[in-house]
């Protein structure tokens, strides 16, 4: 389907004049992926710039989201591990992560 929107490469020098509208911008595609991983648990597995659109409106900039092809759908546990790591990193608790990761079985050396 056909969506309004221009590469991201062409329009962030244009949004980084707008300060409020780049800062919206970058809002909303944050948590746009946020609300898909902690509240759906669906992750898009290829998120490079050329997977995202911006919808340049007069007082607004829309991201929009492409190429579903490879995403994956999170168990509930592996949904709130990765929340538990994030919660984690955030409140600057790293010695908690070695086991946070072993609990979504990543080892590390």
């Amino acid at each position: 389907r056909w969506v309004a929107g221009e590469k991201i490469s062409v329009v962030s020098p244009l949004l980084t004049k707008r300060p409020r509208v780049f800062r919206d911008c970058v809002t909303a595609l944050v948590d746009a992926h946020a609300c898909l991983l902690f509240h759906g648990g669906l992750v898009h597995m290829d998120p490079h710039p050329g997977n995202v659109l911006i919808d340049v409106r007069a007082d607004a900039a829309v991201p929009v989201l492409l190429d579903w092809g490879m995403h994956q759908r999170l168990e509930d546990s592996q949904r709130l591990g990765i929340a538990r790591v994030v919660d984690a990193v955030a409140r600057g608790a790293g010695d908690e992560l070695p086991a946070l990761y072993a609990s979504l079985g990543v080892k590390l050396s």
